[in-house]
This record gives structure tokens, sequence and C-alpha cells, in this order.
């Protein structure tokens, strides 16, 4: 493959490399749900890749899979190549979108928290970016419309469960902190001299919790 022009690149560098990879494993699971319910959708030469693997030993077939989806398509898109983008954005529609987004749900059949949806959102959008192919009219404002929806929904199933509505991680405990930095004060590795001068100012500004982690073991 030649290389990139100076345009191209910066345009494929439009995400962080963190980003990309979240974005990539959202997007292999919307790459599997196509296949089982609209083929049509995705790049033949993908369809025939994914046909030849789920013939093959269900050990490795999730390996196999992340190779081609992840690795062989994803990974290689260019914005300025749209026939490398594993699907055709030309035909997916907010119907089809919402649909895979509505029928995202755990193993007790509950929807998951909004930050889920917020991600396929985006990882959907990325891949209309990447085939250079701009949503279809009215995607966007209809897109807002289903987030809130699921925002309410998750709530009020929340509420009837008597399930909290917090979402996320549950902020680090004292004594968590308290711990950490006696181990990383402890440790002869010089990551841990780091971890524990991080630790000490990613809290300083937090009073008697930055003093703590200043001065306790001095």
């Amino acid at each position: 493959m030649n290389a990139l022009n100076p345009v191209s690149a910066i345009e494929n560098n439009c995400i962080s490399a963190r980003t990309k990879l979240c974005y990539s494993s959202t997007n292999f699971a919307f790459i599997l749900w196509l296949h089982q319910h609209h083929r049509h959708v995705l790049h033949p030469a993908i369809v025939d890749q994914i046909d030849a693997v789920i013939t093959n030993d269900p050990r490795v077939q999730l390996k196999r899979l992340c190779k081609i989806i992840i690795d062989d398509w994803l990974n290689k898109m260019e914005r300025t190549n749209p026939e490398l983008c594993p699907v055709d954005m030309t035909q997916v529609t907010y119907d089809l979108v919402a649909s895979y987004m509505t029928s995202k749900t755990n193993n007790e059949n509950k929807y998951f928290g909004r930050g889920t949806y917020v991600g396929v959102r985006s990882s959907i959008v990325y891949l209309f970016t990447m085939s250079n192919h701009p949503p279809p009219a009215g995607f966007r404002d209809r897109m807002a419309t289903l987030m809130k929806g699921f925002k309410r929904t998750i709530v009020e199933h929340r509420v009837a469960a008597g399930e909290t509505l917090e979402e996320g991680k549950d902020a680090m405990s004292f004594s968590c902190l308290k711990l950490l930095c006696k181990k990383f004060f402890e440790g002869d590795k010089d990551e841990y001299h780091f971890a524990h001068l991080f630790l000490t100012l990613g809290v300083e500004s937090y009073g008697k919790v930055g003093q703590y982690c200043a001065s306790s073991f001095e």
C-alpha cells in the first residue's frame, strides 16, 4: 500500500489510538451483528472471511474473527479509500442502527448503562467518517432523540428494580488510597516511586488527603 499523502495522514489521525481501540472493539460487535442480520451491508470479502471462520473450531473462532475484523479491516481503514471500510455505509440507515442499539442488552435482557449506547453511536459515526460518507439526512437529530429515550428508559427500569442510578467507577476510598501510597512508598522500583508521586500530585488539591500522601511515610 502506498504511503499516505500529508492530508490523508492527518485526516486518519483524527482520533487517539486509545479511542480508535475502543471504536474497533465496539464496531467488532456491530459487524458480527450485521453479518447475522444484514449481510448485504457488509463488504463481500469480509462476509466470505467470516463465513469461513465460523465453521471452524469455536475455541479459536473469536481470535480469528478479531484478526479479520479488527486487524485486517478496521485498523486499515483510510478516509481516502472508502473501499477499505468493511461496512457499506451508504446502506446504513438510522433504523438499522437503532435496531442494533436496542438489541444490545445483558444476560437478563436489561439495557446497559447509557454510556454503552453513547459509545456505540460514536463508533458508528466514526465508520461514516472513515468511509468518507456522511450519515443520512436526519440521522444525528433522530439519534439524539434515541439517546434521550435510552437515558429515561434506563432510569425508569432501574428505579422499578430498586437498583442504583449511578454509573461508572466508584470513587477511591481513603483507606484504599492509604494502602496504595504505603505500597508504592515502600517499593524499591522506580515505577513505584513515580506512582507515589503521581498519587500525591493527583490528590494535592484535596487538602488533608494530599498532606497524608506527602508526609505519612517520611
